[in-house]
């Protein structure tokens, strides 16, 4: 399709510029400090860089007095990353982190991993259970809450025309409301939550388009599902995390082959 031509994906191989598989825990990370270690040892050949991560918070009690200084706080040592560089350039992250949320939130534990250079499922998948394997040790007694997998896929028009939505997005997909190819620009978000006796699943679709901002196409998909609590190292022993990611990977595939035309899929090599 000429209209397509203009249409150009992050990589000749797909459209995803960053993957992310993260894991939820009952409780904190016990000293991040700590994890570097590992960066001498079981990481040696993994990754180059290790550093820890800070936050920054102003509390508020009541409204402010006139001429208050405001003096952030700041609170060091609330998690740990990783990283691995491929030509001078970030390719992979994996990071542990005590996330401070609203007042009103709880607090979230988790480690997630970032591939910034990605290339098949399988791989991102053994790198991230290869990494948990390692860090076992450390994560002794951690209880797994849940897991999250995040894709991002992006593209460019290279176009001075407009952006033709409805040559891209499937105009008889059942996510797409009627009023989302009404412009060429366009900011679409839709979430679903569903309960079951002991799980909950969250799953929230977010397209961007314009030709203002860069990328001109986003496409973020991001799918969390609540689990009962379970010890690590019992889930690392069986297949039961392997097998819920290959399904949230799965769906992953299901929501872009229901959004994008076949002329895109066929771009991104979306099988």
């Amino acid at each position: 399709m000429e209209e397509l031509t203009p249409l150009k994906p992050i990589s000749e191989e797909h459209a995803i510029k960053e993957a992310v598989i993260s894991i939820f825990f009952a409780g904190p990370i016990f000293k991040p400090q700590r994890f570097q270690q590992l960066i001498e040892n079981e990481f040696k050949e993994k990754f180059q860089q290790f550093e820890t991560l800070n936050t920054f918070q102003i509390q508020l009690k009541g409204a402010p007095k006139p001429g208050t200084n405001l003096s952030p706080q700041i609170n060091p040592d609330i998690g740990f990353k990783f990283t691995r560089f491929e030509n001078g350039e970030p390719s992979l992250a994996l990071q542990g982190l005590n996330a401070l949320q609203g007042l009103n939130d709880p607090e979230r534990y988790f480690i997630s991993i970032h591939a910034l250079k990605y290339k098949r499922w399988i791989d991102f998948k053994e790198e991230f259970k290869n990494c948990l394997t390692a860090m076992e040790q450390h994560l002794a007694n951690m209880f797994v809450v849940g897991f999250g997998l995040h894709y991002r896929d992006e593209f460019f028009w290279q176009s001075e025309g407009d952006i033709p939505t409805g040559n891209i997005f499937n105009k008889d997909s059942e996510l797409l409301p009627k009023k989302f190819f009404s412009s060429s620009s366009r900011n679409f978000i839709i979430t679903s939550e569903e309960k079951t006796d002991n799980r909950s699943f969250f799953d929230r679709l977010e397209i961007n388009i314009g030709k203002n901002i860069s990328p001109n196409i986003s496409i973020s998909h991001n799918i969390v599902e609540a689990l009962p609590a379970e010890e690590l190292s019992s889930l690392l022993k069986s297949n039961e995390l392997t097998e819920m990611l290959d399904k949230a990977h799965l769906d992953n595939k299901t929501v872009l082959k229901s959004v994008l035309t076949k002329e895109v899929q066929d771009l991104i090599h979306l099988k």
